[in-house]
C-alpha cells in the first residue's frame, strides 16, 4: 500500500478500489479497499517526519491522508462492522482533525488561508472530520475541533477576487482546488453534510475565469508561469470539470473540452467530470478582464490560438508563492511566447539561482533601479502592497492598463507608472513615467525573451524572434539610450529546459525617466510599419503609418496639454487612428477632451476615459467617467443612443449638425455606448 520509506503516504489503491466497490458494488475491490483501510487506521501518525521535526502536526500530506480516509470509510461502511468502523473514526480523529485543531490554536504556518497548501490541509482534515460527524460514539470533541477547518476554509474563499482570481496564481488556484485533497472536496462534503453552500460564494463562483483568461493562447500549459507558477503544467482536469458541473459553465466546459487538462486526480475527474455539459465559446465573452483585488489584469484579442494575450500584474504580493513582479507583463502574439516570465525552474526551488534570479526582480519585465537586481522588495509593507492597478479600460478594438509600482521600491522612487495600451489586435505601446525620491539615478527597463539569441538591435529598434515570427520593440524613449543583451536562466515551456536571455535599455542617470517602446509582433517576412517620434512641451508619442491609416497616440502624465499630430486633449493619454473615410478609431484617459485636426471626438462634463470605433452606420464604445453627467460624441447623423443596452428617449439626447456632435447624459462609472447612425 504505500511507497518504500514514505509510511506517511497514502496510496492510490485504497481510493480507487473504494471507489470501484461504491460505483459497481464488486466485492472483490470493496474487500481490497476494506483490507488497506484498516492498515491506514493503524499508522500512528500521518504527517510527514519533516513536518513534525520543524514543531508542526499537519501538512498538506496530511489533508490527503485526510481525504483518502473520509472517502473510503464513506465508501466501503456497508462492509465494515462497528468494531472497524470505530478503529477509522479514531485515526481520523487522532491523526488529522484533532492535531489540526492544535495547529489552528497555535497559528501554525497553515492556518493562513491565503496558500493553496491551507486547502490542501483543512479542506482534507475537514472532509474526514465530516465523513465521521454523527456516526457511533461521536467524540464531544468534534464539532469544536471541525471548526478550526471550517474557519480556514472560509477564509479561503473569502481571498479570492470579485472576479473569481487567487493571488498566488493560476497553477496555484489549480492545485489548491484538487490534488488528491483541496477546496472542492471540503465544499462538497460541506453542502452534502450541513447543507452550507460555499459554492454561492461571489468571488469562488468567477473562478473558472481566471485560468481562462490567462490561459496561453498557444494552449501549452495552465499558464505562462506569471507569479511562481510553472510553464509545463496543464489545470487540473477535476478542478475545471468540478467548476463546469457545480454551476453549469459553459465556458469552464469549453476549458475543459479544448485545453490540455491535467489528471492530478482521476478518482475526483471520474467522479465531477460531465460529458453531456453544453460548452460555450468564450468569443461571446468580454475579451480582457481586471481581477480587482489580486492586481492581475489580462488584455486579449481573442480566445483562439492565433489571438494575442497582454498579462499585466501591480498588486498585493501574496507571502505564499509571490514574486518581486510590479508592473510586470508578459506578451503572447501569433501563437508564439514572446515577451516571458521566469516561472518555475525544472528543479525548483533547489535552484542554485531560485533566489538571485527566479525570485528577483532582474527576471521580469519591469524596472530595475541602479542595476541593483532586486530592485524590488519580496515582500511590501502591510500598509502598501507596492503596487496598484489605476487606470483599466477594455472595448473589443483597443485596451489599456496602468499601474502604480513606487511603493515596491522601499522609498527609492516618488513614481512609476506603467501604461500598456492594446492596439488590437495589431500591437501594443509601453509608457513608463517614473520619478525618483530623490538624486540622479539609472532607470534599466527589462524585456526577456526564449532563447539564448532570439535578441538582436539595430539602431532604435530591438526584434525577438521566435519560430517564425518577430516582436519588433521600437525604443522611442529615453534617447539616445544604452543596452545590453544578458543570458538569463532556463524556463520550462512545455515541460523543456529552453534557455532565454533578456534586453536592458537605459538612458543618462537623471531624476527622472520615461520610458516610451512600440511592441509590434509580425511574421518574420513582413516589415515594420513607419513610425515616428512625436514631442511637444511635456507629451511625448508616436505616429504609425500603416497602410492606408495612421496611428497617433500621445502621453502626457502632467496633463500640460497634448497637441501634436493633429491630436489636442487635456487627458493624461490620447491616441486618433485616421484614415481616408475619417477616424476609425479614438481613446482618451483621464480627460475631459479629445479632438482631432480641429474636430472634437470627445468631450465630458466629468474627467474620463474613453473610447470609440467609427463605422459608417455606428459609433460604439465605452466611456468610463468620474461623476455622472453630459459627454458629447463625434457622430454621424444618429438615428438611436444605446447607453448600457437601454435605449434612450429621443427628447434625452441632441445633435448639433454643423459641429457633428451629439451629446446625452450618462451615470459615473462604466457606461457602454452605441449610436446607430444614418
Amino acid at each position: 500500500m504505500t511507497e518504500p520509506g514514505a509510511p506517511w503516504s497514502a496510496n492510490e489503491v485504497l481510493r480507487y478500489n473504494a471507489l470501484v466497490y461504491a460505483v459497481t458494488g464488486n466485492l472483490t475491490a470493496g474487500n481490497k479497499a476494506k483490507a488497506e483501510l484498516l492498515e491506514l487506521a493503524s499508522w500512528p501518525s500521518s504527517t510527514h517526519p519533516d513536518i513534525e521535526a520543524d514543531g508542526h502536526l499537519v501538512d498538506y500530506d496530511t489533508g490527503k491522508f485526510a481525504v483518502v480516509a473520509g472517502e473510503a470509510y464513506d465508501w466501503v461502511y456497508p462492509l465494515l462492522n462497528e468494531t472497524e468502523r470505530e478503529l477509522v473514526r479514531t485515526a481520523i480523529m487522532d491523526n488529522a482533525v484533532e492535531p489540526a485543531h492544535t495547529d489552528y490554536m497555535n497559528g501554525a504556518y497553515l492556518s493562513d488561508a491565503r496558500s493553496n497548501r491551507a486547502a490542501h490541509a483543512w479542506g482534507g482534515i475537514g472532509v474526514a472530520a465530516l465523513a465521521i460527524m454523527g456516526d457511533g460514539t461521536e467524540d464531544p470533541n468534534l464539532q469544536t475541533y471541525f471548526g478550526a477547518s471550517h474557519a480556514v476554509m472560509d477564509e479561503y474563499v473569502d481571498e479570492f477576487s470579485p472576479e473569481g482570481g487567487w493571488p498566488e496564481g493560476v497553477s496555484y488556484l489549480s492545485y489548491g482546488l484538487c490534488d488528491g485533497s483541496g477546496a472542492l472536496f471540503y465544499m462538497d462534503a460541506l453542502k452534502r453534510v450541513k447543507g452550507e453552500n460555499l459554492y454561492a460564494h461571489p468571488g469562488f463562483s468567477g473562478a473558472s475565469s481566471f485560468p481562462l483568461y490567462f490561459l496561453p493562447p498557444d494552449r501549452a500549459a495552465a499558464t505562462d508561469g506569471f507569479g511562481d507558477s510553472g510553464f509545463s503544467e496543464g489545470f487540473a482536469a477535476c478542478a475545471i470539470a468540478k467548476l463546469a458541473n457545480e454551476y453549469g459553465d459553459g465556458y469552464a466546459q469549453w476549458y475543459y473540452n479544448n485545453v490540455p487538462v491535467y489528471s492530478y486526480d482521476r478518482a475526483a475527474r471520474f467522479i465531477w467530470a460531465n460529458s453531456s455539459l453544453p460548452e460555450s465559446d468564450p468569443s461571446s465573452l468580454p475579451q480582457s478582464k481586471q481581477f480587482t483585488s489580486i492586481g492581475w489584469v489580462a488584455l486579449r484579442s481573442g480566445f483562439s490560438e492565433s489571438d494575442a494575450l497582454i498579462q499585466f500584474k501591480s498588486g498585493p504580493i501574496p507571502e505564499s508563492h509571490g514574486r518581486p513582479d510590479q508592473n510586470a507583463f508578459a506578451f503572447d502574439a501569433l501563437g508564439e511566447r514572446l515577451l516571458v516570465c521566469p516561472g518555475m525552474p525544472s528543479d525548483g526551488y533547489s535552484n542554485p539561482h531560485y533566489n538571485d534570479y527566479y525570485f528577483a526582480t532582474v527576471s521580469e519585465n519591469t524596472v530595475l533601479i541602479n542595476n541593483d537586481t532586486m530592485s524590488q522588495a519580496r515582500y511590501p509593507s502591510e500598509d502598501d502592497p507596492g503596487g496598484s492597478i489605476t487606470g483599466f479600460i477594455t472595448t473589443g478594438f483597443y485596451d489599456s492598463v496602468t499601474g502604480a509600482a513606487e511603493g515596491a521600491y522601499e522609498g527609492v522612487l516618488a513614481k512609476f507608472d506603467r501604461t500598456i495600451s492594446f492596439v488590437k489586435p495589431d500591437y501594443a505601446v509601453l509608457f513608463d513615467d517614473i520619478e525618483s525620491s530623490e538624486y540622479e539615478k539609472e532607470f534599466e527597463s527589462l524585456f526577456h525573451a526564449l532563447g539564448s539569441g532570439s535578441i538582436s538591435i539595430a539602431g532604435d529598434t530591438a526584434v525577438i524572434t521566435r519560430n517564425g515570427v518577430k516582436l519588433h520593440a521600437k525604443i522611442l524613449s529615453p534617447s539616445p539610450f544604452d543596452y545590453d543583451i544578458i543570458a538569463g536562466e532556463p524556463q520550462q515551456p512545455g515541460g523543456v529546459d529552453t534557455a532565454t536571455s533578456y534586453l536592458k535599455i537605459w538612458g543618462s542617470r537623471a531624476e527622472t525617466q520615461k520610458f516610451l517602446v512600440i511592441l509590434y509582433p509580425l511574421p518574420a517576412s513582413s516589415a515594420l510599419p513607419q513610425i515616428t517620434k512625436l514631442e511637444n512641451g511635456s507629451a511625448l508619442g508616436y505616429r504609425m503609418e500603416n497602410g492606408g491609416s495612421n496611428d497617433t497616440m500621445l502621453f502626457d502624465p502632467s496633463k500640460g496639454g497634448i497637441n501634436s499630430g493633429g491630436v489636442v486633449s487635456n487627458g493624461a493619454q490620447a491616441f486618433v487612428r485616421n484614415s481616408l473615410g475619417g477616424v476609425a478609431r479614438s481613446a482618451l484617459s483621464s480627460g475631459s477632451s479629445l479632438a482631432f485636426n480641429s474636430q472634437t471626438l470627445f468631450a465630458s462634463s466629468s474627467t474620463s476615459s474613453a473610447a470609440f470605433n467609427y463605422t459608417a452606420s455606428r459609433v460604439g464604445g465605452i466611456v468610463d467617467a468620474s461623476g455622472a453627467g453630459a459627454i458629447s460624441v463625434h457622430s454621424r447623423t444618429p438615428v438611436s443612443v444605446t447607453v448600457n443596452g437601454a435605449v434612450l428617449p429621443g427628447a434625452s439626447w441632441s445633435y448639433d449638425a454643423p459641429t457633428g456632435l451629439i451629446s446625452f447624459p450618462v451615470g459615473g462609472g462604466n457606461s457602454t455606448i452605441e449610436i446607430q447612425t444614418s
